[in-house]
């Protein structure tokens, strides 16, 4: 994918989308934060408009940063304890990955500031859910790494069980480094 420039043109098309949805609902963000930021790639849009871009990624060491501008934190926590307050956290493609997505949102609301904006995105695994179109069959694993499966409609009501006000939910596609696209819910 480094050497692929049809595959960076789209990154590039993916994380401004991306920021436009994000600043439909929060149009000057002072502070961004991606949780599960891989290369930190997603927050070039934001810091580029002036935000400050912080990733939370725990192999961001091992990865060439997208960004010199961008900051590297240990967790939400760690931004919490030093009193800072993202305007918006994302989080895309990492929930389905969480032993407990409920706790990550939780933390990520304490985090933000009042008027925070929480983003995520999740695979929606077409592949493993034909418990959808028939209750009667089971539950298959369809990706060895994906400890969570979200519909549009689950995803909605865990958000608003968790405390949150749902403001949109999308359904798309997202590009995978290697070709072809995933599903996904935002």
């Amino acid at each position: 994918s480094d050497t692929n420039p049809r595959y960076a043109r789209r990154e590039r098309a993916r994380f401004a989308r991306l920021a436009r949805l994000v600043r439909r609902h929060h149009p000057h963000p002072k502070v961004v934060v991606d949780v599960g930021a891989s290369d930190g790639a997603s927050l070039r849009p934001f810091m580029d408009s002036g935000a400050r871009g912080i990733a939370i990624e725990p192999g961001l060491d091992a990865r060439v940063p997208a960004d010199a501008r961008l900051e590297a934190h240990r967790s939400l926590e760690a931004l919490k304890a030093e009193g800072i307050e993202p305007d918006v956290v994302l989080s895309t493609q990492t929930f389905e990955h969480l032993l407990s997505p409920r706790l990550m949102a939780r933390t990520a609301l304490e985090t933000m500031s009042d008027a925070g904006l929480l983003v995520v995105e999740v695979p929606y695994d077409l592949l493993a859910m034909n418990f959808m179109l028939d209750p009667s069959e089971p539950v298959l694993v369809g990706h060895s790494e994906h400890l969570n499966f979200f519909t549009s409609d689950s995803l909605a009501r865990m958000a608003s069980g968790w405390g949150y006000v749902v403001v949109d939910v999308l359904l798309g596609a997202q590009i995978q480094k290697y070709g072809g696209l995933i599903p996904s819910i935002t």
